[in-house]
C-alpha cells in the first residue's frame, strides 16, 4: 500500500477539524445564519428564505427596505465635453452597471444602517440579506415585464444596435451635436441589454413566489423593482410608431417639390380687419313697449 505523504495527512486533519468546528458553531451558536450561502438572481428562494427576510424587514422603520443605491441605473447621459472615445464610454457604462449589482458595493452602503444591523443579528449576514434583495427584487421586476416584451429579442436587437458604438473610436466631444444625440439615443440599449440579461436569469420558482406574496413585497420594495423595467427607457416612436403613416401610393411629403412659377396668386382684396369696422350706434328715441299678450 502506497503511504500518504505527511503533508496531505496534515491538510486532511485540519480540514476535518474546520468542518467539526463549523458544525459545533452552527448547532450551538445563537448568531449562526439559517442558510450559509448568499442567494443570487438565478438561485431559487425558498419559503424559509422569504420568511426570514420578512422577519428582518418587520423590524425596520416603516417595515420597508432601507435606502440603498438604485440597481436599475438610468440610461447614459454623457456630458458633451467628455473626451473619451465612444467605444470606451460604452465599456465604462457597462462596468458601472455591473458595479451596481456587486454585493460588496451594497454591503458597504448598508453597513451604516444601525436598525438593519440590529435586525439582521441572529438571523442572517449582510451578504445574505443583500442576496435576497437582489434575487427577490429581480423576480418582482421580471413579473412586471409584459408578454410581448421578449427579453431574448431585446438582447439580440441591442447587440446589433451597439455594434457601431463599440467600434467607434472618435472622441465624444469631437462629435457634432446631432451626432452626440444619435450616440446617446443608441446607448440606451446598454441599459436595456443589462436589464434583460439579469431578468432572464430569474427562475420560474421565484416568479411564482413573488406572485403569491406580491402585495406584501410591493409594500417593502421601492418602485424601481415592481414597476415595468423597460417602460421608462422605451423609444416611444420606435415601439408605438408615428401617429400617422404616409402611403407610397399617395406620395410622401418629403417628395413634394414647390416652384414659385407654379404658385397660384389671388386677385381679390383681403377682408377688412374686424377691428377697423365701425360699430353701429343705436338710434335715439323712446324704447318701444313689448307687444301685449
Amino acid at each position: 500500500m502506497r503511504p500518504i505523504p505527511r503533508g496531505n495527512v496534515l491538510r486532511r486533519a485540519l480540514a476535518a477539524l474546520a468542518l467539526l468546528s463549523a458544525a459545533v458553531l452552527a448547532g450551538c451558536g445563537d448568531e449562526a445564519p439559517k442558510f450559509a450561502e448568499p442567494r443570487d438572481i438565478g438561485d431559487k428562494v425558498t419559503d424559509s428564505d422569504l420568511e426570514t427576510f420578512f422577519q428582518v424587514v418587520d423590524e425596520l422603520p416603516d417595515k420597508k427596505l432601507p435606502e440603498m443605491p438604485a440597481l436599475f441605473k438610468r440610461p447614459p447621459a454623457w456630458d458633451e465635453q467628455r473626451t473619451l472615445p465612444v467605444n470606451e464610454l460604452v465599456r465604462e457604462e457597462s462596468d458601472e452597471l455591473e458595479k451596481l449589482w456587486n454585493d460588496e458595493h451594497l454591503i458597504r452602503h448598508l453597513a451604516k444602517n444601525r436598525p438593519l444591523q440590529k435586525a439582521l443579528k441572529q438571523r442572517m449576514s449582510p451578504a445574505q440579506f443583500v442576496g435576497l434583495i437582489k434575487t427577490i427584487g429581480a423576480a418582482l421586476a421580471r413579473n412586471a415585464v409584459r408578454p410581448e416584451q421578449d427579453l431574448r429579442l431585446i438582447v439580440e436587437q441591442g447587440k446589433r444596435r451597439l455594434a457601431k458604438l463599440r467600434a467607434q473610436t472618435q472622441r465624444f466631444n469631437q462629435l457634432a451635436p446631432d451626432e452626440q444625440h444619435d450616440v446617446l439615443t443608441t446607448a440606451v440599449w446598454i441599459t436595456r441589454i443589462d436589464r434583460a440579461r439579469r431578468l432572464m436569469q430569474v427562475p420560474p420558482e421565484n416568479l411564482a413566489l413573488v406572485k403569491d406574496h406580491y402585495d406584501r413585497l410591493k409594500a417593502i420594495f421601492p418602485q424601481e423593482f415592481w414597476a415595468n423595467p423597460f417602460d421608462s427607457i422605451a423609444d416611444q416612436i420606435e415601439e408605438l410608431g408615428m401617429s400617422f403613416e404616409e402611403m407610397k401610393q399617395t406620395g410622401l411629403d418629403s417628395e413634394i417639390e414647390w416652384k414659385e412659377s407654379d404658385a397660384f396668386r389671388g386677385t381679390d382684396l383681403p377682408d377688412p380687419d374686424p377691428r377697423e369696422i365701425p360699430v353701429a350706434t343705436p338710434a335715439k328715441g323712446p324704447v318701444p313697449s313689448p307687444p301685449a299678450g
